[in-house]
């Protein structure tokens, strides 16, 4: 076994699940405070709330899609590396994994979620 494909493929993995978890903690710290709405919207009317919920929603889905899409890319290139590299058998549950995760965040990408489609309607 090749301890620098094993390390490379560690190293990519670790980096996809810290970067899923903290894209998260980065729009919760990017919320604007209730003050900066706007001029005359109050928060309280029920559509002006729908809104913003939705238009954060919106946000977030979008990001995360893309957070999916590119940690896929990278598991699926080390996954394909390993493979060719070393002919070991986990390097195909890698690049699958990776594949599946590209997958998942193009579908994410374009189906609105179910606060953007009450927005909507």
């Amino acid at each position: 076994m090749n301890d620098v494909s094993s390390l490379r493929v560690l190293l990519s993995a670790g980096l996809v699940l810290a970067a899923s978890f903290a894209s998260s903690s980065l729009l919760a710290a990017d919320e604007a405070p209730a003050s900066e709405a706007g001029p005359g919207v109050a928060l309280d009317h029920p559509a002006a709330v729908l809104d913003r919920y939705a238009r954060d929603a919106h946000e977030t889905r979008i990001t995360n899609a893309w957070w999916s899409v590119g940690g896929g890319a990278a598991l699926v290139t080390s996954g394909l590396i390993t493979v060719s590299g070393d002919h070991e058998s986990w390097g195909h549950f890698v690049w699958i994994a990776g594949g599946v995760s590209i997958l998942g965040g193009l579908v994410q990408l374009f189906l609105p979620s179910d606060l953007e489609q009450l927005e909507s309607a």
